[in-house]
């Protein structure tokens, strides 16, 4: 799978990786084994800059909520459907999340962007192959 890993974005005392990757949607791994800080990935396949945003905003919200401690599953589904997981924090906590999301944020745009110009100009070569 077509792949290109961006960096390493502080979120305040902590550090993601972000990938994009061929595909679509997008997933996160508080520890993917190879590297020592949690890790992003979003398919690039998009045709609009707002698709990429939305599932960017999607993973680092997830992520850094998990983080937290404020992701929950009921407990007794027979599905293990990412679909079930509930949220609870208070306005405090949410200050919080949301600065760590506008530091990751401020500091991986101008990377992301870039990539996914580059990234579409790249796909359009291969297709006129």
């Amino acid at each position: 799978m077509r792949q290109k890993v961006l960096g390493l974005y502080p979120t305040g005392c902590d550090h993601i990786q972000l990938v994009i990757r061929e595909g679509y949607g997008g997933e996160f791994w508080i520890n993917p084994g190879d590297i020592k800080n949690s890790r992003i990935k979003i398919g690039a396949d998009y045709e609009g800059w707002f698709e990429i945003m939305a599932i960017l905003l999607h993973e680092i919200e997830e992520l850094l909520r998990q983080k937290e401690g404020c992701r929950y599953t009921n407990d007794g589904h027979l599905s293990s459907d990412n679909g079930n997981y509930y949220f609870f924090y208070d306005h405090l906590t949410l200050s919080n999340l949301a600065t760590k999301e506008a530091i990751f944020l401020s500091n991986c745009l101008p990377d992301l962007a870039t990539a996914w110009k580059q990234w579409k100009k790249d796909n359009k070569k291969e297709i006129k192959k």
